[in-house]
């Protein structure tokens, strides 16, 4: 387990987008289905860092953000929400100033999320630190960082005080993650491992998938979250810190619930059972 450092094909279109981008399909508990959706950055060659990052709501409220979102982004003339094209300035975002981002993102914020999205959930770690601890300890040989930033996220939401209570008072959790990862079978093996460690593992996670970026800009979203988030983490140093927040990561964490953790250093622990 992670120490914590800091908290820190055709396209489908319209109702059909939608629908693509609420799979896999709620529990029998109907609207009473919370989803999570996740997307992750540095997970290829040349970044030190990789985090997982994205946002958690109920389905019928994923379903209306779904629909102001794309009003929003169709204003700005967004096709899709590309974290890497909106932080070089190309494709749809070619030519924009930094105001004019910034209101952009405030506007997905204060219009979109806000009032929808119930929380935002972070998770970050340095890979080479994590490689060093799996020899160190000799555990988790097959485990990517892409898959224990996942692990550790089930985690973080199974120990959030407010989503526990809504759990245990019948809800259930459905994970999300944008498809294309080289490391997708490992989030795969370790919802199913989450999913048999318990019985109340068993009722509450319920469902898991992979849907691709432009099925649904709540993944889109998460991509956002992810790319600022692990450019944030790249300029920590341990002997000065973070520097001043940029505005695009204070804008994306004004009025919301964010579960955050960046950890720099990993030991195993028992796991603790929670039914």
């Amino acid at each position: 387990m992670a120490t914590p450092a800091h908290k820190y094909m055709m396209e489908p279109k319209g109702i059909a987008a939608i629908a693509a981008a609420l799979v896999p399909l709620p529990s029998p508990h109907g609207s009473h289905v919370i989803v999570c959706k996740l997307d992750a950055s540095g997970t290829d060659g040349g970044n030190e860092n990789v985090c997982m990052a994205g946002y958690v709501a109920q389905l019928s409220a994923w379903m209306d953000f779904e629909l102001v979102a794309r009003s929003v982004l169709d204003r700005y003339g967004v096709g899709i929400l590309h974290a890497k094209e909106f932080y070089d300035t190309k494709g749809d975002f070619a030519g924009w100033s930094r105001d004019k981002k910034e209101a952009f993102i405030r506007e997905i914020q204060y219009k979109c999320i806000l009032g929808r999205i119930d929380a935002g959930v972070i998770f970050g770690a340095p890979k080479s630190e994590w490689i060093k601890a799996k020899r160190t300890h000799n555990l988790a040989h097959q485990e990517s960082a892409f898959g224990f930033c996942f692990r550790v996220i089930i985690d973080q939401l199974f120990g959030d005080i407010v989503i526990r209570e809504a759990l245990g008072k019948g809800e259930t959790l459905t994970f999300v993650l944008e498809s294309g990862d080289q490391n997708a079978g490992d989030a795969q093996r370790i919802f199913n491992e989450a999913r048999a460690f318990s019985s109340w593992n068993r009722d509450k996670l319920y469902s898991f998938g992979f849907a691709p970026k432009e099925s649904a800009i709540g993944l889109q979203v998460a991509d956002f979250l992810a790319v600022t988030s692990r450019k944030y983490i790249d300029q920590y140093s341990p002997e000065t810190g973070y520097p001043p927040e940029p505005a695009i990561v204070s804008i994306l964490r004004e009025r919301i619930w964010l579960i955050d953790q960046v950890s720099v250093s990993f030991f195993p622990t028992p796991k603790k059972r929670l039914s």
